[in-house]
């Protein structure tokens, strides 16, 4: 009698096999599983889990580095495979704002390529820092220039290290966050003032830079 309960329990799980091989059950080997019910058989979808790393790298672009008083400029969100969405938006400068002169400094939305718009009031001046996080916390951030606004020494360094000599003129480098004026490569100091000689076409480190930031006042 025992065998014959052994032999009916085998024969039975034998048969549930073969159906639910059939109606096209797959097993789910990762912890993160859903059940759900179809063609009355019970089955199971595989759910995975990526890892922050598994995405690609999350860009920020916008068609000006410039934004006048009363107008804007577009910024939008791309990456090469997977962005991972939503996207909080935020920035941080005096009159700037999205979507209108007076709108939020912190928005969301949900697809790349997406263009958002972002405003400067009557009051803006000096820069914006845009910044975007996407929901596997990933950021990127862009720095805008408003159209008012005045260079401001912020820092002037001399290597103390430096070797060599005065042989090259002083160069002018502009950008959104700063204005570098920087003279006379040689050996000793590769970075200064936040400036770093490997952006620059000239070859040799830095021996003196002046940095001027780009500021209301």
């Amino acid at each position: 009698m025992f065998s014959e309960k052994i032999n009916r329990r085998f024969f039975q799980s034998l048969a549930i096999l073969i159906i639910l091989t059939i109606s096209g059950f797959s097993y789910a080997d990762d912890s993160c599983s859903d059940s759900s019910v179809g063609n009355g058989l019970p089955f199971i979808i595989q759910q995975y889990n990526y890892s922050e790393d598994w995405f690609s790298t999350l860009s920020l672009n916008t068609n000006k580095d410039t934004v006048p008083r009363n107008g804007f400029i577009e910024a939008w969100v791309n990456s090469s495979e997977w962005g991972c969405p939503p996207y909080q938006w935020d920035v941080i400068g005096t009159g700037f704002h999205f979507n209108n002169t007076s709108g939020p400094t912190v928005i969301s939305n949900k697809y790349e390529d997406e263009k958002i718009q972002l405003w400067s009031d009557n009051s803006a001046c000096g820069t914006a820092t845009i910044t975007v996080t996407n929901q596997c916390k990933q950021t990127a951030s862009v720095i805008v220039k408003s159209s008012f606004g005045n260079w401001v020494q912020a820092c002037f360094e001399i290597c103390p290290d430096y070797v060599g000599t005065c042989g090259v003129h002083d160069f002018v480098d502009d950008t959104n966050k700063w204005k570098l004026v920087y003279a006379c490569f040689g050996t000793g100091c590769e970075q200064i003032c936040g400036a770093s000689a490997s952006w620059f076409t000239h070859q040799g480190d830095l021996q003196r830079v002046w940095r001027y930031d780009w500021q209301c006042e």
